[in-house]
């Protein structure tokens, strides 16, 4: 049996590598920040990349009816990708967060 090896594929894979990462369970227990996000969201945020009736029943158990004007920016998670986004395209994404922390002043980046 081979280790599990590294992005570079020469030294072996630390947690960091295969996704664990490290964390701080101080930070965990007080996010800050929670994005409200329910089962309907993602369902239509599947249903945006094309799953029809008979593969979203599978995750929901259930019959569900999807959104008409949702689009895979629209699920409201920390991250996002804009698909096909040109050098002269601009997008507007936007997102719900409920402060669960000390109040404070956040500031999103776009970095490109």
């Amino acid at each position: 049996m081979h280790p599990i090896l590294g992005f570079t594929k020469v030294n072996r894979a630390t947690p960091f590598d295969y996704g664990a990462g490290h964390v701080n369970p101080n930070n965990a227990i007080g996010p800050g920040l929670v994005y409200d996000t329910i089962i309907n969201d993602y369902l239509n945020f599947l249903c945006a990349w094309g799953y029809n009736h008979t593969q979203l029943k599978k995750f929901s158990n259930k019959p569900f009816v999807c959104a008409k004007s949702f689009t895979i920016t629209d699920l409201n998670y920390p991250s996002t990708s804009i698909p096909k986004l040109t050098i002269n395209s601009g997008v507007t994404i936007n997102r719900r967060v409920k402060n669960v922390g000390s109040p404070g002043t956040y500031v999103a980046h776009v970095n490109g």
